[in-house]
């Protein structure tokens, strides 16, 4: 849990779990603030009283890490055997060839630990759906992460909203993202 927790944004709303909970950084530590069961009639009315303790903590905007359920994030570990020369290549090759992902549409987060590549990949829907429920309820997300499983990859990945967009061919031709992996890709 503790990992979740951006160090920007001092706010962390958990959409992952059957709850939905607000966390601050407090001090570094993640403090708990509430939780709100989904299935509850007044979760409105309840995370407008987060957001009203979250106001008297910090001003506004409230900028916070939402962390999506993992069941929307796509972990993947590749071996080493692959051509890829970076964590990233490797990721765009495996993904360019599922017929039913567009690249364009991906958030992706590439890694390694210096024996395997690992990425996590995300649809922009599912981020911009995510942004726009912590919106509703008063929160500016400006990351996004995720709990993986357990061994699918060794760090929360980390989905930058702000992020410039990586060119595909800037990862071809260089090897390497032209900034921190986790962006949207585009033409």
């Amino acid at each position: 849990m503790r990992d979740n927790i951006n160090r920007v944004a001092p706010f962390t709303l958990d959409l992952s779990k059957p709850t939905i909970r607000l966390l601050y950084n407090l001090y570094g530590a993640p403090t708990v603030i509430g939780d709100i069961t989904i299935a509850d009639r007044l979760v409105p009315d309840k995370l407008e009283r987060l957001r009203s303790l979250a106001n008297r903590l910090c001003s506004e905007p409230l900028l916070t890490t939402v962390i999506v359920p993992s069941e929307h994030v796509m972990f993947r570990m590749i071996p080493p055997k692959t051509k890829a020369k970076t964590p990233m290549e490797a990721a765009i090759t495996y993904l360019s060839q599922d017929q039913q992902l567009d690249l364009n549409e991906l958030y992706i987060d590439a890694f390694t630990d210096g024996t395997d590549y690992f990425f996590a990949a995300i649809e922009w829907k599912t981020l911009q759906e995510a942004r726009e429920f912590a919106r509703e309820h008063g929160f500016t997300a400006n990351q996004f992460t995720a709990n993986p499983p357990r061994y699918s990859f060794p760090r929360p990945p980390s989905f930058q909203w702000k992020a410039l967009p990586l060119k595909l061919q800037d990862v071809w031709q260089y090897g390497a993202p032209a900034s921190l992996p986790g962006h949207r890709k585009a033409h």
